[in-house]
């Protein structure tokens, strides 16, 4: 499946599943493609890594301690771990902005 804004790159023969893109806005286009897919029960925000898309899982903070920044060890107890390359989140003071984007993103689809 491609989604693309470019009309011609959908016209070519190999593809057999393209969608285009009406809106340029990100957060636009995502409503776009989530309504055009039904996707609502399948939005699970923060369950998948931003790096690999492996899935996440929590972890206890002693099984991963010693490759946290000093800081983050001090001020954070929950911790999940990507099972797939390992790589670590916390909720840290990007998380809230994030998820109320999300969350109005989300309810907009409905």
């Amino acid at each position: 499946m491609v989604l693309t804004r470019d009309i011609g790159l959908l016209k070519r023969s190999i593809l057999k599943y393209g969608y285009w893109l009406r809106d340029t806005h990100p957060s636009k286009q995502f409503i776009e493609v989530a309504r055009r897919y039904r996707l609502n029960s399948y939005l699970k925000p923060f369950t998948r890594c931003t790096l690999c898309n492996g899935v996440l899982h929590k972890v206890e903070k002693a099984a991963i301690e010693n490759g946290l920044p000093p800081v983050v060890r001090s001020y954070f107890d929950e911790f999940w771990q990507c099972q797939q390359c390992h790589q670590i989140y916390w909720k840290g003071s990007h998380y809230q902005s994030i998820k109320t984007k999300l969350d109005l993103l989300i309810k907009s689809i409905s």
